[in-house]
């Protein structure tokens, strides 16, 4: 819920239309993230190529800036480039507001970072938010005050709407004879937000009277070094201690130990962290439910489980709490061990059916990972962390994450001290990610290296991984010949220890044969490659396989076969947003389609597979671009120059869902393609009610509170607007919800004081 700001939307905004780079800053709690994102929405149609957010408060390594603002804008990280290059080459002509959010602790590299794209990137812009400003030449920084609180003897102010509509929500309404005390409540509190929002979950159990005096107490016993402090620090100090004061021993314990969560995280992470003493597996759901209703953790439904999260303000206070009792290295080591023990259960499904499902999972816990990979090196346990890394190989790759995979193991085997089976396997996962940023020369050695000690161990997995991926360096650099052998020596490794990867080699090695001419023995590598997936098998490698078979039947002049095989392939690697394969099947139904004289649909394809291409960024593998060169000089010739430009340039713009739509036949699923009336009338007037509630960043529990509906009717309606509108997550029908025309901008809290 969004309330008041007007004065201060209406500031942004301007400065927005007239600088480059605005920066709210202000002190924790004051509000500078939601102002951020509602000054976004309300100026996401100036915006062509719209408004991208990138939450940094979880990152801590500022190496990975670029990497995470180049994700968040849709850039994959498949190539050995400085990420800056490649960020500026995706966006250097769009029309663009990136919203870097939470960027104090990263402020040298956010400067660097932002002054790179405002110079390279003409048409970008950039809305912060920090605590301290950026210190960039041009920059506007405008300082988010606290909400307005009403003068003495009035009840009329910003800071008191947001107290009424939050004690709304917690079930209790103010009475008109309680607007006075309700009043000197939010000037007590300064009018900042988070400390008004923590005192008004309290008014489920107490009155406001009540919340004023035990206040009132809390500020009397803050310390010598705190009463200095400035006022609003003190205030949400004074906030923070009440409410932990008020919490339970079990809740207490519980705050602390959920302050070793960086990012979002589920039940059974904190069934496994933070069970222990006083605090029962029995007992935790409950006392995780009760921090929920006291609004220090935050739930959101993701799929079919619960997600919950904390403030950073929060999750600092609980961190503070918890290094003083003596305990954070006992906590951080069970959070190390529970992802640990997810990575080794994802290893076992990374190539099978599951696959999508175990990506997902792993992308959803990433900083978390992150967090337990980082304290493996920190607790001196280079091994937890090398074997971790080697468990989840393929998602650095599959999820855009090639170059931390690369640091992290790096550092990682750089630490270990003997030379083991665990060496072998992070030295072939290490030339792999090199391998998937086409980086061959750093990636030979190291598997060299891995194959030399796997044999001497006796180690056939990793010798297997091991020649397999020398065979692709020799693929990359020509070399069909040594290729060919290389990948066949894999294959019967792979088969000998029953490894899921025999497969894939068996399709890399039709490659080598169709590069090589032999399109009959190309054609029976990929069936026979398929025929082993047919069961269980994982959807990258089918799709690998299925892409091979329809190129190498549409050369062998069979444009039906492939064009079935292409499109199947291209669906598979559009449900795992496999970008590399998205755009090889683009390629090559743009070649089938201009064989077939199906011009316009060949020159869109075109485009779409640039688009994809450059969002990893790569382009056509070298001994392919023959047939790109020559689809595009038939598809010129036979529509024109301006024509084919145009149709290219439409195709580009499409978004990967998009792409993939288009390569299926299927209409394009954009709402540029439905007129908003017609979006509108498929949807019940509840159910616009809820998605506009979507749109400001709500939960389903805060829908209910709002609308005074139950929790699950709230969730009936977000599924029923999910499944009408054909999306398949809350983001998607909140940018639906800012597109529209007529939204209601600014809804007038329910019971304002007057």
């Amino acid at each position: 819920m969004f309330v008041g700001r007007r004065q201060e939307l209406a500031e942004v905004r301007r400065l927005v239309t007239s600088t480059r780079l605005v920066t709210l800053v202000g002190p924790p709690g004051v509000g500078k993230t939601r102002l951020a994102l509602r000054a976004g929405e309300d100026m996401a149609r100036r915006f062509r190529d719209s408004v991208w957010v990138v939450d940094l408060g979880r990152l801590r390594d500022p190496s990975l800036l670029a990497q995470e603002v180049a994700r968040a804008l849709g850039l994959h990280d498949a190539s050995i480039r400085w990420a800056v290059d490649s960020l500026v080459q995706h966006i250097a002509d769009r029309r663009l507001l990136v919203l870097l959010d939470n960027c104090e602790h990263l402020l040298d590299a956010c400067a660097v970072l932002v002054d790179s794209l405002l110079r390279s990137c003409p048409r970008v812009q950039v809305l912060a938010t920090s605590r301290q400003s950026l210190g960039i030449t041009g920059e506007a920084v405008f300082r988010v005050p606290p909400l307005s609180v009403p003068e003495r003897g009035s009840v009329d102010g910003e800071a008191v709407e947001l107290l009424v509509a939050r004690a709304a929500l917690a079930g209790q309404k103010v009475d008109e004879d309680q607007w006075e005390v309700a009043a000197e409540l939010c000037r007590r509190l300064d009018g900042i937000p988070l400390a008004i929002e923590l005192a008004a979950v309290r008014l489920k159990t107490v009155s406001i009277q009540q919340v004023l005096d035990r206040l009132g107490d809390r500020f009397a016993v803050l310390g010598e070094a705190e009463r200095a402090a400035p006022a609003h620090h003190r205030t949400l100090r004074a906030a923070l201690d009440w409410s932990y004061a008020l919490t339970t021993d079990e809740e207490r314990m519980l705050w602390q130990r959920l302050s070793a969560f960086p990012g979002t995280f589920d039940l059974s992470a904190v069934e496994a962290v933070c069970v222990g003493g006083s605090l029962t597996a029995e007992r935790v759901l409950d006392v995780l439910d009760g921090l929920v209703d006291k609004s220090v953790v935050s739930a959101t439904r993701s799929g079919a489980e619960m997600r919950y999260r904390m403030l950073e303000s929060v999750r600092d206070y609980g961190m503070e709490k918890l290094c003083s009792r003596g305990e954070e290295s006992a906590v951080r080591t069970g959070h190390r061990d529970h992802y640990a023990r997810l990575c080794l259960l994802a290893s076992g499904h990374l190539l099978d059916a599951s696959q999508p499902q175990w990506l997902e999972r792993l992308d959803g816990d990433h900083h978390n990972l992150r967090a337990a990979l980082d304290w493996c090196i920190e607790g001196g346990e280079p091994q937890t962390g090398c074997a971790m890394a080697c468990d989840i190989w393929l998602y650095w790759e599959a999820r855009g994450h090639l170059t931390e995979g690369r640091r992290r193991l790096a550092t990682l085997l750089e630490a270990l001290r003997s030379a083991d089976r665990l060496k072998a396997r992070g030295l072939w996962v290490a030339g792999y990610l090199a391998l998937g940023q086409t980086d061959v020369e750093a990636a030979a050695p190291l598997l060299r290296e891995s194959l030399d000690l796997a044999t001497e161990l006796g180690d056939r997995q990793s010798a297997a991984f091991a020649t397999q991926y020398l065979g692709l360096c020799s693929l990359f650099a020509g070399d069909l010949a040594e290729a060919s052998e290389l990948l066949e020596q894999a294959f019967d490794m792979h088969r000998e220890v029953g490894s899921h990867a025999a497969p894939f080699t068996l399709s890399d090695l039709g490659v080598t044969a169709m590069l090589g001419g032999d399109l009959p023995r190309a054609i029976d590598l990929y069936e026979q490659a398929l025929a082993m997936t047919e069961r269980g098998g994982d959807p990258w490698t089918r799709s690998h396989c299925l892409w091979g078979l329809g190129l190498a039947s549409w050369l062998e002049g069979d444009a039906s076969r492939a064009e079935r095989a292409e499109e199947e392939a291209v669906r598979l690697s559009g449900d795992l947003d496999e970008r590399s394969g998205i755009a090889l099947c683009l390629e090559t139904l743009a070649w089938i389609s201009a064989s077939r004289s199906q011009f316009e649909r060949s020159a869109r394809l075109q485009g779409a597979a640039r688009g994809v291409w450059e969002s990893i960024p790569r382009r056509v593998p070298a001994p392919l671009q023959q047939y790109a060169l020559q689809c595009t000089e038939d598809t010129r010739g036979a529509l024109g120059t301006e024509r084919f430009e145009r149709l290219v340039e439409d195709g580009r713009r499409f978004d990967r869902a998009e792409a993939v739509a288009l390569a299926l036949g299927q209409e394009r699923p954009s709402p540029r393609r439905i007129s908003p009336e017609r979006e509108i009338a498929v949807l019940s007037r509840r159910e616009l009610e809820v998605a506009n509630l979507v749109a400001k960043g709500m939960t389903d529990r805060e829908i209910a509170g709002e609308l005074v509906i139950s929790q699950r009717t709230a969730e009936s309606h977000v599924q029923h607007i999910l499944t009408k509108l054909g999306f398949k997550s809350r983001s998607q029908i909140a940018a639906w919800a800012v597109s529209r025309e007529g939204r209601d901008e600014n809804p007038e809290p329910r019971d304002r004081p007057r």
